[in-house]
């Protein structure tokens, strides 16, 4: 599937797709964040559908880590925002 394809949709689906892609890396949630320099508990908000606002060097810190496009995961996140 397609990087856009796998972050669409509602919030609900939004935390699949991020849960997806955490596993897609072969780590956990404590030890993929501690590998990358992350807050597991932004991560953790993100996959709940939790959105508030996110700083755009912190989206392109994650997707890089999660291996997708900075842009597709901003405009997923702010999608899901709405």
């Amino acid at each position: 599937s397609s990087v856009s394809g796998a972050f669409s949709g509602n919030q609900e689906n939004y935390g699949v797709h991020i849960v997806a892609a955490l596993e897609r890396t072969g780590l956990g949630l404590t030890e993929f964040c501690a590998v990358h320099g992350l807050n597991a508990r932004t991560i953790y908000r993100w996959r709940q559908g939790d959105f508030a606002a996110p700083q755009m060097r912190l989206v392109i810190k994650v997707a890089k880590a999660l291996g997708v496009s900075h842009d597709v995961l901003h405009a997923a996140l702010e999608q899901a925002r709405a």
